[in-house]
């Protein structure tokens, strides 16, 4: 039998805690979008600050949902644009 070649992965510290703010800022993302969808009524920053993690900057927190769903938006329209334009080149006369 050949050798058994044995890999260690080194990371540090700090590359780990980053990883784990940013998975906690996704948690914290989805739970607030969440909140929002299955509102009945608009929620206010206090009424979101109650249900999220204790420590949460909400308006910071909104300011990056909203800009993830505008940037999301943006993506839609240029696939949009270019589902439009591939449709128009394949029914086009003399293609």
């Amino acid at each position: 039998m050949g050798n058994v070649a044995e890999m260690t992965c080194i990371v540090d510290d700090g590359e780990l805690e980053a990883r784990d703010e940013r998975h906690e800022r996704a948690e914290e993302l989805r739970l607030l979008e969440a909140l929002l969808f299955a509102a009945e009524e608009p929620l206010d920053e206090k009424a979101l600050a109650a249900r999220l993690p204790a420590g949460v900057d909400v308006r910071t927190l909104l300011m990056r949902l909203q800009q993830e769903i505008r940037a999301a938006r943006r993506q839609s329209g240029a696939r949009r644009r270019q589902m439009d334009a591939s449709a128009r080149r394949a029914t086009s006369p003399g293609c």
